[in-house]
Order: C-alpha cells, then sequence, then structure tokens
C-alpha cells in the first residue's frame, strides 16, 4: 500500500514539475510577445499652424502606428510655450517655428528636421499710418515703408519671443534703430488681429491666416519678414539628444513618417482639403482664397525640396536668427554656440537616405 501511494505522490508531483514548466515557459513568450508589440511613446507637442499639419496628418492616416510608434500629440497656441513644456520634460520632440531657438541655445539639443518655409508673415498698418508717408527710403528694399523716426517708439501687438517680435525689431533695425525703440505688446496672433482691429497699436506683427485677413481687409504691409530680416526662415523639429540616443530608431521612424505627411501635402488639394478640416476644428478662421494664400507662401519640406530648391541650406536661418539674437542679448555669448551643434542631419539622412547641406 506504502508503495502504492508514493508511486501516486511521485506522478502527482511529476505532473505539478510539468506544469510548472509549461506555465513559465508560456508566460516567458508572453512576455516576450508583449515586449515585441510594445510602441515606443513619444509626446510630441505642435501648433494648429502650417509647421504642425504634417503631424497632425501622419497621426490621422495612422503612420507612426504603422512604424510602431504611440504618439501622444500635445497643442500649444506658440512656440513659447512649447518651449517651456520641453525644458520642463514634458514632451520629448516639438514641431515649431523660429522660438525653437531658444531651444536650441540650450545644451544638448538637436535640429532634426525642417518641415516648412514661412512665408506670409509682415508688418501692417492702418492706411492712415504716418508710416506710409515714406516708402523706399533703403535703396535696397524699394518696398519698405517708414523711416527712422517714425518708427521710434512705435507700438506692435503680436507674440514676444517668436517670429512677430523677430519681424519688428528686425524692421526697426534695418533703419538703425535698437530692439528697445520699438514696444512690442505681448498678444497671441489671434488677439493681437482683433486689438489691432479695434483700434490698439500702431502695427501688427501677423503670420498666416492673419497676414492675409489684414491684406484683405485693406491693411498694408510696411516691411515683409524677409526685407526686414534677410533670412530664409524654416519651421522644424527638434529633440533632446538624451531622448534621441535613447530612441534613436524610434527618432528615425517619426522623421520617416512626417515627412511622407509632406510627400502627400504637396498635393494642393490634399493640404488644402486636410488643413481646412483641422483649421477649423482649432478655431482658425480660413476662406479659400486665403488658405490658397497660404498655400502658394509656405511649402512643405521634402526629400526633393531639400535636393533642388536653389539656395536652400538646413539649419541655415535657426543660425542666423541665433547671431541676432545673441548681438540683442538674448542669447548669451555662451550659449550661442549651441544652436550650431544642435544642426544634426543625420537622422533625416538615415530616414531618407539623403544628403542634407548645411552651413560649412
Amino acid at each position: 500500500m506504502k508503495k502504492i501511494i508514493s508511486a501516486v505522490l511521485a506522478m502527482i508531483l511529476a505532473a505539478s514539475m510539468f506544469t510548472g514548466c509549461a506555465s513559465s515557459s508560456a508566460n516567458g513568450q508572453s512576455a516576450a510577445s508583449q515586449t515585441a508589440n510594445e510602441s515606443t511613446k513619444i509626446r510630441v507637442g505642435t501648433m494648429a499652424l502650417t509647421v504642425g499639419v504634417p503631424v497632425k496628418y501622419a497621426y490621422d492616416k495612422g503612420y507612426y502606428k504603422d512604424e510602431g510608434l504611440d504618439v501622444d500629440l500635445v497643442m500649444f497656441a506658440t512656440g513659447n510655450p512649447i518651449n517651456e513644456a520641453f525644458s520642463a520634460g514634458q514632451i520629448d520632440i516639438a514641431a515649431s517655428g523660429l522660438a525653437s531657438v531658444f531651444s536650441l541655445a540650450l545644451p544638448d539639443t538637436k535640429w532634426i528636421g525642417e518641415i516648412n518655409s514661412t512665408g506670409g508673415l509682415g508688418i501692417y498698418v492702418r492706411k492712415d499710418s504716418k508710416l506710409l508717408t515714406k516708402k523706399g527710403e533703403l535703396k535696397e528694399y524699394p518696398n519698405m515703408y517708414g523711416s527712422a523716426d517714425l518708427i521710434k517708439g512705435m507700438k506692435v501687438l503680436g507674440p514676444v519671443g517668436t517670429t512677430a517680435e523677430f519681424n519688428a525689431t528686425g524692421y526697426a533695425q534695418r533703419f538703425g534703430l535698437k530692439s528697445s525703440d520699438i514696444k512690442m505688446t505681448q498678444m497671441d496672433y489671434g488677439p493681437a488681429w482683433q486689438a489691432f482691429q479695434s483700434g490698439q497699436g500702431d502695427a501688427l506683427a501677423a503670420n498666416p491666416p492673419y497676414s492675409f485677413q489684414a491684406e484683405e481687409k485693406g491693411y498694408v504691409c510696411a516691411a515683409t519678414f524677409e526685407d526686414a530680416t534677410g533670412i530664409p526662415l524654416y519651421d522644424g523639429i527638434f529633440a533632446s539628444s538624451k531622448f534621441i540616443n535613447s530612441n534613436h530608431d524610434a527618432v528615425v521612424k517619426f522623421l520617416k513618417a512626417t515627412y511622407k505627411a509632406c510627400d502627400e501635402l504637396q498635393d494642393k488639394k490634399t493640404r488644402y482639403d486636410y488643413s481646412m478640416k483641422w483649421f477649423t476644428e482649432n478655431g482658425k478662421k480660413y476662406t479659400e482664397s486665403i488658405l490658397n494664400k497660404e498655400i502658394e507662401a509656405r511649402k512643405y519640406v521634402n526629400k526633393d525640396y531639400m535636393a533642388n530648391t536653389s539656395g536652400y541650406t538646413y539649419g541655415k536661418g535657426m543660425q542666423d536668427i541665433a547671431k541676432i539674437y545673441k548681438d540683442q542679448g538674448k542669447i548669451t555669448d555662451d550659449n550661442f554656440p549651441n544652436v550650431a551643434k544642435a544642426i544634426d542631419p543625420s537622422l533625416i539622412n538615415e530616414a531618407l537616405g539623403t544628403d542634407v547641406k548645411t552651413v560649412q
């Protein structure tokens, strides 16, 4: 009897050991499978502006998911709060505009992509503005209005730390003035446009769609961004070196998916339909004519654009802006070299199989 009981116990023990091993093996396979199927999480900050369209388009089309990425979009009104969120570690990657230069001036930030050109920016004034009494005082800028005496003390509406302020200060400096010679009133683009129409301020530093709306309402562009600054500016993408080093392949895949969107948005109808829908959902008021003007003024960058656009040099705009901000004391001498170090085309080259030109 004892022999029978011993045999039964031995069989039960063997069975339990086998079951345990099988369970452990299954659990091991499940864990490995789960790890393999996990998507890389990326928190991306952007805006409901031209620069944000390819990111949202790629998100909606599932291009990030196709690359195994779990992208969380975080929306902002302007570039300054994007910089703040980036500095606080609340976002991993940002698609933003001129304000990006302040993040690039910090150590260990990389400028990893350029998304769109930035036409359609300007300083707008009313028809009765004293600035319009003088035109072409600077022979190299025959379409620019104003003079040093007329510009000094001018009150300009627009968001500080963005292309708006840079446009306004560049305009003043063309006439030998300092940035302190004009008064920049901090307002986001939309509120600034509304305030200007109500009679506030002497001038409006505007971007699309507000610049085109200003033109349609009869306001006059005293100086374009290009004439005021002399800089070909591109909105783009930046990320921390730490995040890139820890997630190199994921960042390359993010760029690959984003530039796939830029490719598809070269089609004007695709871009028009998607942009109109998304802008409207975010409270941006576009008419058909205004959106078409923006599409003409702001081109999306893709592999063909980088290779075939005359004079295109990756990162040059950000470096030129940084130099001016250094001269103005807005970027310190110590931080200024970080901007040049931040210009990194290696991930674009890897994502697109290209060789982007940079400043030598």
